[in-house]
């Protein structure tokens, strides 16, 4: 519990210094000049999901002693105020958040390979 809090901690401070130089090189137009740059962007791709899992953990296994030593009931342990409805709607606005990061990445690294179709393309393999 205490390495996975590290976890997600350290991961988020290096996501914010990354954005930061991130969007000074953009600034300075030199974001896609520079390589390395995008190597980093690159090689940063799955540490989000780890730090999503590393906060779940936190989160999760924090309540889990008073559960695992007879402190409190399992019955107990669950929130009485989330009803499903609250539920469901969560689960659809996370649902519809992460369509939208994806969706928004992929015409992004479609349209850095120049593969979106534009209103000036003679080609149509914008689905590609």
């Amino acid at each position: 519990l205490y390495y996975a809090y590290h976890v997600m901690v350290g991961l988020g401070t290096i996501f914010i210094a990354v954005a930061a130089i991130a969007s000074i090189l953009l600034w300075r137009n030199q974001l896609y000049r520079g390589r390395w740059m995008l190597w980093v962007l690159l090689l940063l791709f799955p540490l989000p999901y780890i730090a999503n899992t590393a906060g779940w953990m936190t989160a999760e296994l924090g309540r889990q002693p008073w559960l695992v030593y007879g402190l409190l009931r399992t019955v107990d342990g669950y929130s009485k105020l989330v009803s499903a409805g609250n539920a469901w709607f969560s689960f659809l606005g996370f649902l519809g958040m992460y369509f939208r990061s994806c969706s928004s990445s992929w015409c992004a690294a479609k349209s850095s390979m120049g593969l979106i179709l534009s209103p000036y393309a003679k080609s149509s393999t914008w689905f590609l």
